[in-house]
């Protein structure tokens, strides 16, 4: 047994081997390493995906003007990010919704994948809307750079009548065409 009293390496030493599981013999050892190692990860994958499918993240980079908070989840390039007072259920329907609605477009437009990270901002109303400085439903910025946001965005009011469909509309063609040379006529 090593010596407990000396410096703190020993007592570390010390505390390992009490606490190592009995040697029968080397095969042993390593499937009972392995195992643990195995369970260890096991673990770790399903605590990821139990927090990945259920747990909405507060997001502090956006203005608080419209009051609450903003929480995100993000799948795949999509980043989703509504009010925290927005129902489960609202917010699954709107992120299915979206993701039909980018299908259709792509299909619309001949195209098969969209591959740009896109932030999907949904509000609760217009008013909410006019407190982020714009008098519209529904907004699509795809510059960010000069509109002086992190990502592309879809920014609309939330409901059972909403403009989401215009406004992914709007998105997938831009990022596939890119911008268009009047934006009144939408001509390329």
């Amino acid at each position: 047994m090593p010596d407990i009293k000396g410096d703190f390496f020993n007592k570390k030493f010390y505390l390992a081997n009490v606490f190592e599981a009995p040697i029968l013999n080397t095969t042993s050892t390593i499937t009972m390493k392995n195992r643990c190692l195995f369970s260890l990860v096991w673990l770790l994958v399903s605590i990821n995906s139990i927090c990945a499918e259920g747990t909405w993240l507060p997001r502090a980079d956006l203005p608080e003007v419209v009051g609450g908070q903003w929480e995100y989840k993000q799948t795949g390039n999509l980043l989703f990010t509504f009010n925290d007072n927005v129902e489960a259920s609202e917010r699954s329907r709107l992120m299915d919704s979206t993701r039909t609605y980018i299908e259709a477009c792509l299909s619309m437009l001949h195209e098969t994948t969209l591959s740009d990270t896109v932030d999907i901002m949904i509000v609760r109303n217009r008013e909410d809307m006019r407190k982020l400085g714009l008098p519209y439903s529904g907004y699509t910025f795809t510059n960010p750079i000069i509109e002086g946001l992190p990502r592309k965005t879809v920014l609309c009011v939330g409901g059972l009548r909403n403009p989401l469909k215009h406004e992914v509309m709007h998105l997938v063609s831009r990022c596939k065409w890119g911008p268009s040379k009047n934006e009144h006529l939408m001509t390329w």
